[in-house]
């Protein structure tokens, strides 16, 4: 008696073994949300451009372009600039006179602040580059690095490696010191394929 009182307490005991885990659908709590329905593309439904023009996904209509940056171009297989010269290979000269002009330019006569000196770094880095993406290396990848620091009479030492293809890759670097601040800038060109 005693030990059937045990096994009416307990509801898995009087579960056959085969089925002992399996639960109700009260044991299981709420449904399952339902998926979500695919894309409005997948379906055919055309889709709203953000100027209000509807544009078939069936390809009756001209395609609307995505909204952003997120262009993709076909591939043009092409491993070197077409030409040499200016805009079409990077060419250290004019990278190099811009580097030196714009860090003189900022730098001339400042005194070292270490609140402002990364703010006064991310500010060349954007000028530099925007400068030098207006010399029309439009197939190049531009990779701006900008160091200040403050002169104490410290010996500094930078260095750079990089993998690249030496017939198409450059690079230009500077050098701006005064009395209390110090500034190498340096500009890395290199080659979209």
């Amino acid at each position: 008696e005693e030990f059937r009182a045990r096994v009416a307490a307990y509801p898995s005991a009087r579960v056959p073994r085969s089925n002992r885990f399996a639960r109700t659908a009260a044991d299981r709590g709420p449904a399952p949300r339902p998926r979500p329905s695919p894309s409005r593309q997948a379906r055919g439904v055309p889709r709203e451009s953000p100027k209000g023009n509807k544009a078939s996904a069936m390809g009756d209509e001209d395609p609307v372009m995505p909204v952003g940056d997120n262009v993709t171009f076909e591939n043009t297989y092409m491993q070197k600039p077409e030409e040499f010269g200016e805009g079409y290979k990077f060419m250290r000269g004019p990278v190099q006179k811009i580097l030196t002009d714009t860090i003189k330019e900022r730098l001339e006569g400042t005194q070292y602040d270490p609140l402002k000196s990364a703010q006064i770094a991310k500010e060349l880095a954007d000028t530099v580059k925007e400068r030098v993406k207006n010399l029309g290396y439009e197939r190049y990848k531009l990779v701006v690095q900008v160091t200040v620091g403050e002169k104490t009479g410290q010996a500094l030492r930078l260095a750079s490696r990089c993998l690249w293809d030496t017939a198409t890759d450059n690079f230009a670097s500077d050098f701006y010191e005064n009395s209390s601040v110090f500034c190498v800038g340096m500009v890395f060109g290199l080659y979209y394929e």
